[in-house]
């Protein structure tokens, strides 16, 4: 079989791979952090890559010569972190205590004093799996084709480095930790945990594991031998143990009026009740407001568009670090819808009004008219669409 040598131009690395190979597969083998939202369907856009000078699609490009490969600069995304709720009563038998929260886009680790509650450091990072899709259905259908650990081993190795770096802002050891709890959507649990998702995938989508489970900590963290990990119990289909975590958190079975409850993520989840009487059901609300799916989306990352606002009859764009925008996140996405609508640029329908007097906001391309944000920056017919199918999802 013949052979081509692939030279990656952003860490100098050269290696050998068979002709035939998808270019994306190789820089996932080699271990370069490159993103396929779309799971590596061609349609995000979002992994392109300059292969002998030239700009194309990693997941649609076919290693057959020899060849150089460079990718763009990596995002520093900007992950927020703050929380507002109840102090946490703990049992006082640990003296240190790790909680994470594993989202299908971010995790977070708060490393808590375990006697008195407090919160001694709060980290984060992207979740690795990012890679692999940006929604849960992407890395399901990889795992499946796949087989393998691969989603399990990123998401334990991110925690490990999350929970040694909350000690060592600490000032302790991680072997220090003898108790941490867990919550994620349902897939996020299930690949955590090492469980076939294969069930997530057919009627009636219920989870493989529902009930509360303590581990064996060190199975899966770099914790203290004797601790312990506890993960909280999935409810149903796509609504997991973070929407339970997000209910204990209110106090939710306390409620003597009907409350709804919204946690709105890459995939979002709802619940209605009062008192001993709660609905649950979630949505895929989160590939729009992640980027993944608006032509200049991006995530909160330095360069990111994330306000938008209109001043003296103009458009004012805020972006994340200053400078030049690079892209559009979420949070500007929502504000620029806003302040379109408010100019009477967009319909009550969301359609886009070419009049002579918006001239001066609209670029010309291939594909038609888009509306100019700043620079190159831009919001196309197609990406208000994509705002309304999450806004109506939820």
């Amino acid at each position: 079989m013949k052979r081509c040598l692939v030279h990656l131009k952003n860490n100098g690395k050269s290696f050998y791979i068979n002709a035939g190979t998808a270019l994306l597969e190789c820089l996932w083998n080699s271990g370069l952090p490159i993103n396929a939202l779309c799971g590596g369907n061609g349609i995000c856009g979002k992994c392109r890559v300059r292969v002998n000078g030239e700009e194309v699609l990693a997941c649609q490009t076919t290693v057959m010569r020899d060849m150089t490969v460079e990718l763009p600069e990596q995002e520093e995304n900007i992950i927020l972190t703050g929380s507002a709720g109840n102090m946490a009563i703990l049992d006082q038998t640990d003296s240190y205590v790790a909680a994470f929260d594993i989202g299908t886009t971010t995790a977070v680790c708060y490393l808590l004093d375990g006697h008195s509650g407090e919160e001694l450091a709060v980290v984060s990072c992207l979740n690795p799996q990012c890679i692999y899709g940006a929604d849960v259905i992407s890395r399901i259908q990889y795992v499946l084709k796949n087989k393998g650990n691969t989603m399990q081993q990123l998401m334990t190795e991110a925690l490990g480095k999350l929970m040694t770096e909350a000690a060592d802002k600490s000032g302790i050891k991680s072997s220090q930790i003898t108790m941490a709890s867990l919550v994620g959507n349902t897939c996020m649990h299930h690949l955590f945990l090492g469980i076939d998702p294969e069930s997530l995938t057919k009627i009636p989508y219920m989870p493989k594991v529902t009930e509360a489970l303590e581990v064996h900590g060190t199975d899966y963290l770099p914790m203290a031998e004797e601790g312990a990990l506890r993960v909280l119990p999935n409810i149903a289909g796509f609504v997991g143990a973070d929407t339970v975590g997000c209910m204990i958190a209110v106090e939710f079975d306390r409620t003597e009026e009907w409350t709804l409850l919204l946690d709105i993520g890459t995939n979002g989840e709802m619940v209605l009740g009062k008192g001993e009487r709660r609905i649950a059901c979630s949505t895929a609300a989160g590939p729009a407001f992640e980027g993944a799916k608006i032509a200049c989306g991006m995530r909160g990352a330095y360069g990111a568009i994330d306000h938008v606002s209109l001043e003296n009859g103009k458009l004012n764009c805020s972006v994340i670090g200053g400078g030049k925008a690079a892209g559009l996140c979420g949070s500007g996405l929502l504000d620029a819808v806003a302040v379109f609508l408010e100019m009477g640029l967009l319909t009550s329908a969301g359609r886009m009004k070419k009049e002579e007097r918006f001239r001066e906001y609209y670029l010309e391309r291939e594909f038609g008219k888009v509306v100019r944000l700043s620079g190159d920056i831009y919001l196309t017919q197609k990406d208000i669409r994509e705002v309304q199918l999450a806004k109506a999802a939820i």
